[in-house]
């Protein structure tokens, strides 16, 4: 089996986050799929921070979207091959805060205990007060285009 290493952009909601399909092979790296069985390795999403713990290193952040909560974690200081710079992922931390609106785009990982999360993520706290319905919109596009593209 052959792995892609492209980069595999999904918005989705918590409830399709939770239902993410894991492949772990002896040597091959961890790959994910939705449900239907689109290869995905980025996710954005949308929702509250319902949980926050900031330390030196890491901002973890647990955001509840109103059909599961998503686990996303920032790294903070230089590490191999992270996503965000660490002086802009300083600067993108410093406005989270418990309740607010966040959107978040981040690289789909295992956590220690094999549960899924966001890591090296990058957080926008949202001002529009439509932005939940027009995330809403967009994950049923994609969803309705992944229903009909053509085989």
């Amino acid at each position: 089996m052959t792995t892609s290493t492209r980069c595999t952009y999904w918005s989705m909601r918590a409830s399709d986050f939770l239902s993410i399909s894991i492949h772990n092979e002896p040597y091959h790296p961890t790959t994910f799929t939705t449900q239907r069985g689109t290869p995905v390795s980025m996710v954005e999403t949308l929702g509250r921070v319902i949980s926050l713990q900031r330390t030196a290193l890491t901002l973890s952040i647990r955001i509840y979207d109103g059909s599961g909560q998503i686990p996303c974690i920032q790294t903070l200081e230089p590490a191999h091959g992270t996503y965000v710079a660490p002086d802009i992922a300083r600067r993108q931390a410093e406005p989270v805060e418990l309740r607010k609106l966040v959107r978040v785009l981040g690289k789909l990982d295992l956590g220690p205990d094999g549960a899924l999360q966001l890591i090296d993520c990058y957080f926008m706290v949202e001002h529009r007060p439509n932005a939940d319905t027009l995330h809403i919109y967009n994950c049923m596009l994609l969803h309705w285009k992944e229903d009909n593209k053509c085989v």
